[in-house]
């Protein structure tokens, strides 16, 4: 039964690797990627790391040596490709044989030649011989091996070795990188259910083979039914309990996701509140903006009208002026006409001023 683990992603069994795009072939990794694969439990020491759910076990990389090693019993050389970290490439070196001779001198001319032919012979980890020869520090390699660690560090174990002699070569091998990326790595790994099941039919048929064969082989008609019939129960107990671990797994799945969903609900909403507000002040800012500028405005205007009234308002008051100063002086005329009888009659007014003037006639 496949299983899922926290980011959804369907972990399969490995009987169902066959049908992997990146189990059986030199997946173009760099050197971070490497370093980023994970672990995945009842994998361990099986050198099979993981990119999402996609198995891996085979890498090519391309990069500078940085550093070259010859150690008594094994190479290593330090590999570099930009991409922000480096990465051991280890090789076996073949045990030296010499010839057996009686003369010192013959002995130490094969001891000799011997060196010098095995100071570039490597062995790989499936037993080919390479030859590391025209590799040193600065070089640009292209490096195939399988994945491996030692004390807790990747490293690749190397099995296949070649010069990149173009900067356009390196310049595909990137490309290449990038393609594998977007076409493989970054779209989860599906296996039907009819190749689902024909794995399982396999694995199942392949475990009571071995079964039989832990039982002594050929046995009688009734006793390989019984093997086999065991053989199926002891597999489904095993399937049961890879369903239980799933539902399991599916129920925290499950969780998480109400989690995340809850989560992101939450934000939805602050973000929503956050945008209510900021839209309420934009609009008091515009309010208070538009109020500021009728404001302004007003304020020119009544500055351009202000002097036409102050003028109006200077000849009013002249004007008031003037007719007071008329009066004024008609009164002081009209004062120095009167006699003193007329003095005595009181303050002159217009009409004892028009009836004086006719007794005068």
């Amino acid at each position: 039964m496949p299983a899922r683990n926290d980011d959804n992603a369907v972990f399969y069994p490995a009987y169902c690797f066959q049908y992997s795009p990146t189990y059986n072939i030199w997946a173009r990794l760099s050197v971070s990627d490497v370093h980023a694969l994970k672990e995945r439990p009842g994998y361990e020491g099986q050198n099979i790391f993981f990119h999402g759910n996609h198995p891996i076990r085979w890498v090519r990389l391309v990069g500078v040596i940085v550093a070259f090693d010859v150690l008594p019993s094994r190479f290593i050389i330090a590999l570099d490709d930009s991409s922000g970290a480096t990465i051991d490439v280890t090789c076996e070196r073949p045990k030296s044989t010499l010839p057996i001779s009686n003369k010192a001198s013959d002995r130490s001319t094969c001891a000799l030649e011997d060196t010098k032919a095995a100071s570039t012979n490597a062995t790989t980890q499936t037993g080919r011989q390479i030859d590391l020869a025209g590799f040193d520090v600065g070089s640009i390699a292209k490096v195939k091996g399988a994945i491996g660690a030692f004390r807790g560090e990747r490293q690749i174990l190397l099995e296949r070795i070649g010069n990149v002699s173009t900067t356009n070569e390196e310049a595909a091998a990137w490309e290449e990188v990038s393609t594998f990326h977007e076409s493989v790595l970054n779209r989860p790994w599906i296996v039907s259910e009819q190749n689902l099941r024909r794995a399982r039919r396999k694995a199942e048929g392949g475990h009571i083979r071995r079964q039989l064969k832990r039982d002594g082989g050929r046995r009688s008609t009734g006793s390989r039914k019984r093997t086999e019939r065991n053989s199926k129960e002891d597999f489904n107990k095993l399937e049961e309990k890879s369903s239980v671990e799933v539902r399991a797994q599916k129920e925290k799945a499950l969780e998480q996701r109400q989690l995340e969903k809850r989560k992101r609900q939450e934000y939805l909403d602050q973000q929503r509140m956050e945008n209510e507000i900021k839209k309420r002040s934009a609009e008091e800012a515009v309010k208070q903006e538009s109020e500021c500028q009728e404001s302004q405005l007003e304020q020119a205007a009544e500055q351009r009208r202000r002097p036409e009234n102050v003028k109006d308002a200077d000849q009013e008051q002249r004007r008031r002026r003037r007719e007071a100063d008329r009066a004024e002086r008609e009164r002081v005329f009209a004062e120095r006409e009167r006699s003193p009888k007329d003095l005595a009659k009181g303050p002159m007014t217009k009409q004892t001023r028009k009836q004086r003037r006719t007794d005068h006639c």
